[in-house]
């Protein structure tokens, strides 16, 4: 844990550095009981070469969501990995604050930019569409547009298109419109 004097309110008062599989069980029983009194909750995946699954490498607690907080953020995580973090892309759900600050800690990065601006503007594109509601909630509910951010963009052809025609497409094709 970190834990430092909240004189500059743009820092966090108070934050949680937890790794490993101690922090997953931590997670299970905890965060939703803790997370009340945060202003932002941060996971940082990794991309776990040999499994090609994204697993969570650390669960951030922050009182605070300013630039310099967030930078903050990604430079502990950096120096928590003794500097071998190389993030290839980042995707953030909110704060134009944390798109800021890991284009700084990692200028290298592809950021995806926000998922959450990203969701409401494709809810209103169905409504200006005249899209029902009822359709309009199965694209938002988790696990349909949230994919995009798990697939490399390199894969997507090989593994997206597979993913849809193997089942959620059942789900959201309510018109029987052909992929052929």
């Amino acid at each position: 844990s970190i834990w430092r004097p909240r004189t500059d309110k743009t820092l966090p008062s108070r934050a949680f550095w937890l790794g490993g599989l101690t922090l997953h069980c931590w997670r299970c029983s905890a965060v939703e009981a803790l997370a009340a009194s945060f202003d932002q909750y941060v996971t940082v995946m990794v991309l776990d070469e040999a499994s090609q699954i994204f697993a969570p490498m650390f669960y951030i607690l922050s009182t605070s969501k300013s630039s310099d907080a967030n930078w903050n953020m990604q430079h502990f995580v950096v120096q928590a990995t003794d500097q071998r973090l190389a993030l290839a892309q980042g995707v953030t759900d909110f704060e134009p604050a944390l798109i800021g600050a890991v284009q700084v800690q990692f200028t290298e990065a592809d950021v995806v930019s926000c998922m959450f601006h990203f969701k409401q503007a494709v809810f209103r594109a169905m409504r200006r569409l005249h899209i029902l509601s009822s359709e309009s909630r199965l694209v938002m509910a988790r696990g349909c547009l949230d994919m995009l951010t798990v697939i490399r963009v390199n894969k997507i052809c090989q593994h997206g298109i597979r993913w849809v025609d193997g089942g959620i497409q059942a789900v959201w094709n309510v018109h029987g419109i052909s992929t052929d």
